[in-house]
């Protein structure tokens, strides 16, 4: 939502400026876009600042919320897939975002994707990338996981 909010912003600040009225009609739209993008901007760091993530007895914790905490628990044995994203403006900042993929405990087929953003600078993100790897093989493959997953 914020994301949207931001390109709302930077669309009527653009359009304005292009096609507005060079008179002192332009300011006000333009000046309402830049607020608009810049409130977006704060909403997604205090969002992700925000977010506290751990990794405690085989299960993943995120809790979210900025007034309201919401905490969801993830067995990290029902990890199928990871992937490292790094987008435009996570290279600016030199982190990225590590996005799981985990299988319903009420058997959706569908698999739920999980996205930790803001989680460390890339070179630790990689570090954690491949320790969350061998964990979730270790736990997929030990004896107490056979027959969980199929």
């Amino acid at each position: 939502m914020s994301a949207l909010l931001l390109l709302l912003g930077l669309g009527v600040a653009i359009t304005i400026s292009i096609g507005g009225n060079t008179r002192g009609g332009i300011i006000v739209p333009t000046l309402a876009g830049v607020i608009a993008s810049i409130l977006a901007v704060i909403v997604l760091i205090i969002r992700t600042k925000t977010t506290i993530i751990s990794v405690e007895e085989g299960r993943l914790q995120v809790a979210k919320g900025i007034f309201l905490r919401k905490a969801e628990n993830f067995e990290l044995y029902r990890v199928l897939d990871m992937e490292l994203q790094q987008n435009v403006f996570n290279r600016f900042t030199a982190d990225g975002t590590l996005v799981l993929s985990v299988v319903d405990v009420q058997g959706v087929r569908m698999p739920t994707r999980i996205r930790l953003t803001g989680l460390a600078k890339m070179d630790r993100l990689q570090e954690i990338f491949r320790q969350l790897r061998s964990l979730t093989l270790l736990l997929r493959t030990g004896p107490w996981g056979k027959g969980v997953i199929y």
